[in-house]
């Protein structure tokens, strides 16, 4: 769970941005950022929103996932103000499910990348995607070489590498937001 104030510390340093300007953008009045970070009022459904669409990629949540994570943050910090302890704790399970899928989103991210780091290695340190040397498969004629410099043939290999890795990822590892179960 994210505090108001933790969201608009993050949508300030995400868009590098004063409280004024950040005012602007969630077209509140320039005193209602400071009312927000001392407690004295709470996100509305509205400006949870435009707050939520700021922060959409930092959340690691798709925009729909993101508007309804920082709105049920917001419905939990105004129960929590309210002493109304069971709709604090259903506001916690809401938010809760959507901290999950992103959770399980950047694991399924950062196992795509371990295996492209793999790939990577493979490729330069024992051969090529379909199995031939590498020294063949990537070593450039001299005319390519003198035209393009020492290195740029090898980075284009490794970008196409890379690309075929990325398709093949793509059919074994869901990573749409969209796919990602909430339950």
């Amino acid at each position: 769970m994210h505090t108001t104030v933790q969201l608009l510390d993050a949508a300030k340093a995400r868009l590098g941005v004063t409280d004024y300007r950040l005012s602007k953008l969630l077209e509140v009045s320039t005193s209602a950022i400071p009312n927000y970070r001392a407690g004295r009022s709470v996100l509305n459904t509205e400006v949870a929103i435009r707050l939520a669409d700021l922060l959409a990629d930092s959340l690691g949540m798709d925009q729909r996932e993101s508007r309804a994570y920082v709105v049920a943050c917001a419905e939990w910090e105004r129960a929590q103000r309210a002493g109304n302890e069971q709709e604090e704790a259903m506001w916690e399970l809401v938010a809760g499910k959507f901290t999950a899928a992103a959770k399980k989103l950047a694991t399924q991210a950062k196992a795509a990348a371990v295996l492209i780091a793999v790939g990577l290695f493979s490729l330069l340190f024992s051969g090529t995607p379909d199995g031939g040397a590498m020294a063949s498969e990537l070593a450039p004629s001299p005319s390519v070489q003198a035209a393009q410099g020492p290195c740029v043939h090898y980075v284009k290999r490794l970008v196409t590498y890379c690309i075929s890795l990325l398709r093949a990822l793509r059919k074994t590892i869901c990573l749409h937001p969209i796919a990602v179960s909430l339950g």
